[in-house]
């Protein structure tokens, strides 16, 4: 079976010029995730955020164990949505 004998007939392609506005609004969507990115690279490189927090198992397993709530919540979300 085909693409075009589906119910929803043949998909839009994406025109070869489209691909910079696709890239701009990613990268407008994401900007709050990339300026945090970059705030805390910034923080690492120049040596203001300790180091002694890393040796801490405590605080390396409690900031894995709140990634992993947040994940699974989104996770939940789009397959919600879906």
């Amino acid at each position: 079976m085909s693409i075009k004998s589906g119910p929803y007939g043949d998909p839009p392609r994406t025109a070869r010029r489209d691909y910079f506005v696709v890239l701009l609004l990613l990268l407008w969507r994401m900007r709050y995730d990339l300026l945090l990115l970059a705030v805390i690279g910034a923080l690492i490189l120049s040596d203001t955020v300790p180091t002694n927090w890393q040796q801490s198992g405590s605080v390396v397993s409690i900031m894995g164990i709140t990634v992993s709530i947040f994940i699974g919540f989104r996770n939940t979300q789009a397959i919600g949505r879906w």
